[in-house]
């Protein structure tokens, strides 16, 4: 689905799968008797976003994703991803601190 998103002081059209756009407006919309207002709804909050954001120059529709998919995830899966992802980080911080301190010992 195409949604419009101003970044940068350009309008962009940005494009949502359908499911992850059904999923946005379920969780934007008040009420989906009325899907227009729904996917109103949904547009509402991704200008918000841009407007509270500071939005990438290449890659916005990915960018728009990623930022719904934190949006409709629940907060614990969140929380353990950024653990996840802070670990992932420490332990290449170390592989290349070896790598650093082998290099050294060679010289």
């Amino acid at each position: 689905m195409r949604y419009y998103i101003r970044a940068n002081g350009k309008l962009s059209s940005v494009t949502i799968s359908d499911t992850l756009s059904d999923y946005l407006i379920a969780k934007t919309a008040a009420s989906l008797g009325d899907m227009k207002r729904a996917r109103k709804a949904a547009q509402s909050w991704i200008n918000d976003l841009a407007a509270r954001s500071v939005v990438p120059d290449k890659n916005v529709s990915q960018w728009v994703q990623a930022r719904i998919i934190d949006f409709i995830v629940d907060p614990a899966i969140v929380a353990r991803r950024v653990a996840m992802i802070e670990k992932a980080e420490a332990r290449r911080r170390e592989i290349d601190e070896r790598a650093r301190r082998r290099a050294l010992e060679r010289a």
